[in-house]
């Protein structure tokens, strides 16, 4: 993958590809209040296969994977890997990439942000234990719209739509929970953001997957 930097006095982000898409859901449960940069990571793969031991759910998670395969995400800068970071992500490692991995949404820009992190430390978190959702650890859509806000928020329906489309593993182990949320970190939507959620779960074909909790 990388060569490992010295990570002392250096600027850190994380590549969130999950929950820390959502603005909201970093800065009330982890205290990151920052503009995060839209960006695709090559080599890479993400699907829903990081169960939760502790709550009994299924979240997204990556794994290597093959040069032409890619993860769309929020490129969010932290101050350093703190241990309330490595809480939240507990059951995923923390591995360096190169820059080079990256492509930023919105080509006028990449010169210029690809400069100003010249120096940057650039973290991903890897699954430790790949797993799919089961019934034991089921999928929660109050987990799938705090992904999908924070697509939607801050880029586009296109970049919600390629989240939706280029994550393996949608399954018939998911649950609408809107209604009694048991995803613990979820993000605050509208009803109009649940509409727009489930317009494009209908349009990938996959809303029908989902069962009523």
């Amino acid at each position: 993958m990388s060569k490992q930097k010295n990570t002392s006095h250096a600027q850190h982000y994380v590549v969130g590809y999950g929950s820390l898409m959502s603005h909201d859901s970093r800065f009330r449960y982890s205290q990151i209040d920052a503009d995060a940069i839209p960006v695709q990571v090559r080599g890479w793969q993400r699907a829903w296969n990081m169960c939760c031991p502790d709550n009994s759910y299924t979240c997204v998670g990556v794994i290597p994977g093959t040069e032409t395969q890619a993860v769309n995400g929020m490129l969010v800068p932290v101050a350093e890997i703190t241990p309330q970071l490595r809480q939240r992500e507990q059951s995923y490692h923390f591995v360096q990439i190169d820059q080079q991995q990256l492509q930023y949404h919105g080509v006028a820009a990449q010169n210029d942000i690809m400069a100003s992190l010249n120096d940057a430390v650039i973290w991903i978190c890897q699954v430790s234990e790949p797993a799919a959702a089961s019934q034991s650890h089921p999928i929660y859509q109050t987990y799938v719209d705090t992904c999908l806000s924070g697509c939607l928020e801050h880029v586009s329906e296109e970049f919600a739509f390629e989240f939706i489309e280029k994550t393996l593993g949608w399954a018939e182990h998911w649950v609408n929970d809107r209604h009694a949320p048991r995803y613990p970190r979820l993000a605050n939507i509208d009803l109009e953001m649940q509409h727009r959620i489930d317009g494009l779960l209908q349009s990938a074909g996959i809303l029908a997957l989902r069962k009523e909790g």
